[in-house]
């Protein structure tokens, strides 16, 4: 969005979150590469004045009901070669940055929100 001012605090918690973010959706899209529609990531960002969002969305096979609720769990995993920590430490850098980090999945699509506080183009510490 045009109106998102620049974040300043925070940039490594952010940039870490927003990488682990990325690369699952690579990986998401790499394991269904075959496959129609062509692989998609899409990122949005929306600032309310208070709030400022990104929302990363991949059209990838999404997660199921019961790893859905489980994916920020420290160590859980559907993959032989992770430790399952990456969501865990990203919710868990967005919480101690004053934000969120929320997931919907279905069939064919995944979103997740990165929802942060901001100040003058700041985050709040």
């Amino acid at each position: 969005a045009d109106d998102v001012p620049a974040l300043t605090g925070h940039r490594v918690e952010i940039h870490q979150i927003l990488a682990a973010l990325l690369g699952n959706a690579s990986q998401a899209l790499a394991d269904n590469i075959d496959n129609e529609p062509t692989p998609e990531i899409l990122i949005a960002t929306s600032w309310d004045g208070e709030n400022i969002e990104v929302r990363i969305t991949d059209n990838g096979p999404g997660i199921g009901a019961g790893d859905l609720e489980r994916i920020f769990e420290p160590f859980f995993t559907t993959r032989e070669d992770h430790l399952g920590l990456g969501l865990y430490l990203a919710r868990l850098m967005a919480v101690k940055s004053g934000g969120s980090l929320t997931c919907e999945s279905s069939s064919d699509r995944t979103c997740f929100t990165l929802r942060v506080l901001a100040k003058g183009g700041e985050l709040a510490n």
